[in-house]
């Protein structure tokens, strides 16, 4: 927004870089550290140059607590494997330092500061990377709804099979869907059994075979290695996964003389690492 825009320049200029002054002599990383410390609800901030020119890269967290929300003394811990890039401590001692190879579990702020416990509280982010695989055929089968479909209506009791009451009895496609819906449950007079009146809507589904050349099953394997290898990064990050940034994306072939055509996608991705994790108590 334009609010947020005009804070971090704000913070950028106590920094001294603002437009129409000289970069000589600042220190770009201590820049975005105090754009970080200044606006807590930055999760990152780099300093981009570029020529005469300077841009400033930042990502808001995603879901920020309310600051007046009490918080019980505990460690900042790794939520999953990584190298620590940057450590930006708010609250407690810094356990990592940059360049440390951390597994999931591990602390990266603990939740102390001298004999004084409390919730750790930063910014720890890491390089973690994440892979995926693709692959294509020559000839592809597949199948597609025909835009045909019937209805069936019946009942299921106590988890058991579908008895049908309205709708054909057998299904005259060879290939189909089937989607069920529960319209509504019932308790048999209260004390018997459960009783599921359900609609089932059955699709026709056509064949077909899609066919490739070696060229086209190559690009179509890539780019199914990439996807994998984005779900893989939604899978391991979760929610942080909109806080990451992706640093490199190496997408290798792997053909071969026989079989489909493969592809292996890795990914390197800058992200927040760091959850709560409360302090053990005896």
């Amino acid at each position: 927004s334009a609010a947020d825009q005009e804070r971090v320049l704000e913070l950028a200029a106590e920094m001294g870089l603002s437009c129409g002054r000289s970069r000589w002599g600042l220190d770009m990383d201590e820049i975005e550290k105090h754009i970080l410390l200044g606006f807590k609800e930055l999760v990152f901030a780099q300093i981009v140059q570029e020529g005469v020119h300077v841009r400033i890269d930042v990502v808001r967290r995603v879901d920020v607590p309310p600051d007046e929300q009490e918080q019980s003394p505990g460690h900042l811990v790794a939520d999953f494997d990584g190298i620590i890039e940057d450590v930006l401590v708010r609250r407690g001692t810094a356990a990592v330092s940059p360049g440390d190879a951390v597994c999931r579990g591990d602390i990266l702020i603990y939740g102390w500061q001298g004999e004084q416990q409390l919730a750790a509280d930063g910014i720890v982010t890491a390089r973690v990377w994440c892979e995926g695989y693709g692959e294509c055929a020559l000839q592809e089968e597949y199948s597609e709804p025909s835009g045909v479909s019937l209805q069936s209506l019946g009942i299921r009791v106590d988890g058991g099979p579908f008895l049908q009451l309205v709708g054909p009895a057998d299904v005259p496609y060879d290939e189909y869907s089937l989607e069920e819906t529960t319209e509504l449950t019932l308790l048999w007079r209260n004390t018997g059994p459960t009783v599921e009146i359900i609609s089932r809507q059955i699709s026709e589904l056509i064949a077909g075979v899609n066919e490739y050349n070696a060229e086209q099953a190559q690009t179509i394997a890539a780019t199914r290695a990439e996807e994998n290898a984005f779900a893989a990064l939604e899978r391991l990050l979760g929610a942080a996964a909109a806080e990451s940034t992706v640093l490199t994306q190496d997408t290798e072939e792997l053909p071969l003389d026989d079989g489909p055509a493969r592809a292996h996608t890795v990914l390197e991705v800058l992200a927040p690492i760091g959850v709560a994790q409360p302090l053990e108590q005896n």
